[in-house]
């Protein structure tokens, strides 16, 4: 496998880098960091009845250099700095490949003999995932009424197999390039009234009023549904969503997928997609 320059790094919770494809770090190819494996429940004859993943560790080894002794000795202390931030404030940093991240923290570092005497030198770390150890890309459009032209729309053959009432709304667009399993983050701004918004053939919406200064917010990927106003006030709406259908997200492969709403609000759309491993393309 190829690495290009500057895709694939660890970044901290506050932003600080360090790349891993150019000097003064460069990963070895010996490494499982893209390796993955599921767990699963067997019971009897019948076979696995769940499969699930859970929280890994996975090992990298980083050869450090310098144009020096001195800057080989504050290359290490310039990289012990970046990843110990995040650890010690209990706080998720992220290994990113081509647009996908692995939230994680960097949990033992392990040095060769005489490190600190001779460079440059491959010193061997342990990443320790977050969650599922599941990495996660972000694709986002703003949705805009006023750049639409509302319409009528058959429902089929969305929802049911064969509902073929007649929507009056607006009607867009978002690509997917991969197969990928995504959690809507919707985020809706102005006024409406029990909004909700249809992306394939999955409803995301919560019975609730918001004004015209209000933001609510639909995070299906934590959980979590709340109404934020102008002094930044917060209500919570969990027990108001449509459905419980909308705490899981859905399975899709590349292609462009519907998102249909119905009042006159904007709102931005953040799929959460979660993959075993990074796309490769």
């Amino acid at each position: 496998m190829k690495l290009f320059k500057d895709s694939l790094y660890y970044e901290n919770s506050k932003g600080e880098r360090v790349y891993f494809t150019r000097f003064p770090y460069m990963m070895l190819a010996d490494t499982d960091l893209f390796d993955y494996e599921w767990k699963y429940n067997q019971t009897g004859s019948k076979g696995v009845s769940a499969v699930y993943k859970e929280a890994t560790q996975k090992t990298i080894k980083i050869v450090v250099s310098g144009k020096s002794f001195g800057n080989y000795k504050h290359n290490l202390d310039k990289m012990f700095a970046i990843f110990e931030f995040d650890t010690i404030n209990n706080l998720p940093g992220t290994i990113v490949y081509n647009g996908y991240r692995l939230p994680c923290v960097i949990t033992s570092k392990s040095n060769p003999s005489k490190f600190i005497l001779n460079y440059p030198s491959t010193i061997e770390l342990t990443v320790s995932t977050y969650s599922t150890g599941t990495w996660l890309k972000d694709i986002q459009k703003d949705f805009k009424w006023q750049n639409l032209n509302k319409g009528e729309y058959l429902d089929y053959p969305h929802d049911y197999a064969y509902d073929y009432s007649i929507h009056y709304g607006y009607l867009d667009y978002i690509n997917i390039n991969t197969f990928l399993k995504a959690y809507p983050v919707i985020k809706i701004r102005g006024k409406a009234s029990n909004p909700f918004v249809r992306i394939s053939n999955k409803i995301y919406g919560v019975n609730t009023v918001i004004d015209e200064h209000d933001t609510l917010v639909i995070d299906s990927y934590n959980k979590k549904f709340y109404v934020v106003n102008d002094a930044n006030n917060i209500k919570n709406v969990f027990s108001r969503r449509y459905s419980n259908d909308m705490l899981d997200g859905f399975v899709v492969n590349a292609g462009n997928y519907q998102v249909y709403w119905e009042d006159d609000f904007n709102f931005s759309l953040d799929l959460v997609c979660e993959r075993s491993e990074p796309s490769w393309i």
